[in-house]
């Protein structure tokens, strides 16, 4: 939260003992993924969101086995998620929405005990990965305003610790499946506008406590 210029200095590569990098709401250019953070073995926590980072992100990001927060939204980072990614087991969090990423999501996030997972408002494709539905430990998925396709499977009904299901304004079709009657702690769900979902809706928790 400053106004910090230019791009990430390659002295960040000296800093072996670095556990967290928070550099959120600045003003910084130039690569989102450059060699000096990859090779940071022991970072658990990188937070690079609102700034102005291009570039991709690169297959050398599966070194980062530490790494827990991959905070990278609001940038204008481009191309594909790497299927590296799957090899890095102990992320928690994902938030790369709003950026410029397309292709596919790969299959391999759903090898991580992911909690949330934030890829809204970017220029993905083809169908959400079953494997995604595997992963009962995530309690949010964004994946609003993309171009995902296919449809909504049974296999949703397992994630019972989900609170926000977010996939509005894609192209999805089909039916609601019944089995979203198992996912009991959802407190958001948003269907609406897509290509042919039957029964576009939203659902809302009421907080009863308030009420």
């Amino acid at each position: 939260s400053n106004s910090i210029t230019g791009i990430l200095p390659n002295g960040l590569s000296g800093l072996l003992d670095l556990i967290s990098l928070d550099l959120q709401k600045n003003l910084l250019t130039g690569l989102a993924f450059p060699n000096a953070v990859t090779g940071l073995r022991q970072l658990e926590s990188y937070r690079i969101s609102n700034n102005q980072f291009t570039g991709g992100i690169p297959s050398e990001i599966r070194a980062l086995r530490s790494l827990k927060e991959l905070w990278a939204g609001e940038n204008s980072i481009s191309g594909s998620v790497p299927s590296e990614i799957g090899d890095l087991r102990d992320l928690k969090t994902i938030i790369l929405g709003e950026n410029d990423l397309t292709g596919e999501l790969p299959s391999e996030l759903g090898l991580i005990p992911l909690e949330g997972l934030l890829m809204n408002d970017n220029f993905f494709l083809d169908s959400i990965p079953s494997q995604l539905y595997d992963v009962a430990s995530l309690n949010t998925i964004r994946l609003d305003n993309n171009f995902f396709t296919g449809t909504l499977p049974l296999l949703m009904g397992q994630l019972t610790d989900l609170e926000d299901f977010q996939v509005q304004n894609n192209n999805l079709s089909g039916t609601i499946p019944e089995s979203i009657g198992s996912m009991t702690s959802l407190g958001e769900c948003f269907f609406f506008s897509n290509a042919g979902v039957s029964r576009a809706c939203f659902c809302h928790k009421v907080n009863r406590e308030k009420s």
